[in-house]
């Protein structure tokens, strides 16, 4: 049994992909894909060892002989036929190192899937200075709130100040556990404000109270 976090990261990867799984843990998504026969190729890789080793019997218990695990930083080593990667559960300014490793590779990819585990704000903005092609995004509350974002750098694309911070198709589906996570936030931030007198904080609240009324 993975958590809904993967599973929900499994539902967006498309069928025969050869996908690099970076920072895999356990290799559990790649698995998953492997039993589900819906994965070409898996490459599971990880910079620490031990999560390696553990990836190594997963893949074993499951005969799963089309994933491949690889002690590597990053995208450093990444196979030449890979044709997407994920990155999840990572900090912004470790995912942001990855990406801008070797940020012409990506061009060539079908999708980059991301899950960042801290300052999405800041993640999203990089996304959207970067232009990149946002194509799809789900919403997870597997105990704490997961915001996953599927991607391309097939074309560039323009976006609004709102759609940078909330996510351009959050924003169109508020779902109920995205508004229930910005009616906190707002509420942590108001109280910020009240003593920081911060202009960064302000454009957070204005963002919100322009944006989801119903949270209100």
């Amino acid at each position: 049994m993975i958590s809904k976090r993967l599973t929900a990261l499994a539902a967006m990867i498309p069928d025969n992909e050869i996908v690099a799984d970076i920072g895999c843990d356990h290799a559990l998504l790649l698995c998953r894909l492997a039993e589900e026969n819906r994965l070409k190729k898996g490459y599971a890789i990880d910079i620490a060892k031990g999560p390696l080793q553990q990836a190594k019997k997963n893949i074993e218990a499951g005969d799963h002989d089309n994933i491949t695990v690889i002690l590597a930083d990053g995208l450093r080593t990444l196979p030449a036929d890979t044709t997407m990667i994920v990155i999840s559960g990572l900090g912004f300014h470790t995912i942001k190192r990855i990406l801008e490793t070797d940020w012409d590779r990506l061009k060539k990819l079908v999708a980059i899937i991301v899950q960042c585990n801290s300052e999405i704000s800041e993640f999203r903005s990089f996304l959207s200075k970067q232009r990149v092609n946002i194509t799809a995004e789900k919403w997870i509350k597997d105990r704490h709130d997961y915001q996953l974002i599927k991607f391309d750098l097939k074309k560039q694309r323009e976006y609004r100040e709102n759609e940078s911070f909330f996510g351009p198709f959050l924003l169109k589906e508020r779902p109920p556990e995205f508004l229930a996570y910005y009616r906190r936030l707002y509420q942590k931030l108001l109280l910020k404000y009240r003593f920081s007198d911060d202009p960064l904080t302000k454009n957070k609240l204005t963002l919100i109270e322009e944006n989801l009324k119903e949270i209100f």
